[in-house]
């Protein structure tokens, strides 16, 4: 998931600039106590899976 939420912050960048973006973002985060979160494709896709499951079982 490589600058996706770069991609999302700053969606007018181009995309070779992102990655520059994403150390500042780290940074930004670390500094004021925002967790960010780095995970493979497939560590973030089970993870909504989990949380789409877990959601589920509230509809009645």
């Amino acid at each position: 998931m490589n600058n996706h939420i770069e991609h999302h912050l700053f969606p007018s960048m181009p995309t070779a600039r992102l990655r520059s973006a994403r150390r500042i973002t780290r940074e930004f985060c670390r500094r004021h106590g925002i967790a960010y979160s780095e995970m493979s494709w497939f560590a973030a896709a089970r993870e909504v899976a989990r949380h789409f499951n877990a959601m589920s079982a509230f509809v009645p």
